[in-house]
């Protein structure tokens, strides 16, 4: 990969790595585009804070095929609100006052 495109949130492959903090046009990952033989660098474009919660690589369902896509899971942390429900590991369901 080309060192102008390499940031301290990705990793050598071009993806992000788990746990990293991402905001508003953050280099989020990079892939090479092979009909152009480029680079492509994409930025994140939501407005919440998110963190990086897991990075898969993805082929198809029988496993057969080349792993040629990426799932990335983001989670956005936030506090409780009133009306929230919630579990508790004992599988007993409540609400927040």
């Amino acid at each position: 990969m080309n060192n102008y495109l390499s940031t301290s949130s990705q990793d050598h492959d071009g993806l992000p790595y788990p746990g990293s903090r991402l905001h508003q046009d953050d280099p989020f990952y990079c892939y090479c585009d092979a009909s152009e033989g480029t680079y492509v660098l994409k930025r994140y474009e939501g407005k919440e804070e998110v963190f990086v919660d897991s990075v898969r690589l993805c082929g198809n369902d029988t496993g057969t095929a080349q792993r040629n896509r990426a799932c990335i899971a983001l989670r956005i942390q936030r506090n409780l609100s009133v009306g929230d429900k919630f579990a508790s590991r004992a599988g007993q369901k409540g609400k927040f006052p």
